[in-house]
């Protein structure tokens, strides 16, 4: 396992972090696999709270990946950075 202590984001994040099946640590954030169990959590609670309703999110990237990724398979390399909604994109889904 790496440990990035002392290194600037940018050193790492597209060829590590973005990775799901990566195991660094950051200090201060959280796990790829944190995170997106997080994010489907949420998505399971809205599904069950608001059924037949629709609802509107508003995320930054990051976010925005881990839900593509609860409606679409992970890649088989886990390598995630090119997936998810551009900037001020709208994305659409149906559960």
């Amino acid at each position: 396992m790496k440990l990035y202590v002392g290194k600037e984001f940018g050193e790492f994040y597209y060829t590590d972090y973005w990775n799901y099946y990566s195991k660094i640590k950051v200090d201060g954030l959280e796990s790829i696999q944190d995170l997106f169990k997080r994010i489907r959590d949420f998505l399971d609670e809205i599904k069950e709270k608001y059924k037949d309703k629709n609802i509107l999110l508003v995320t930054h990237g990051g976010v925005a990946r881990a839900i593509y990724f609860y409606f679409n398979e992970l890649p088989k390399d886990g390598m995630l950075q090119e997936f998810g909604a551009s900037n001020c994109g709208i994305t659409e889904y149906e559960m």
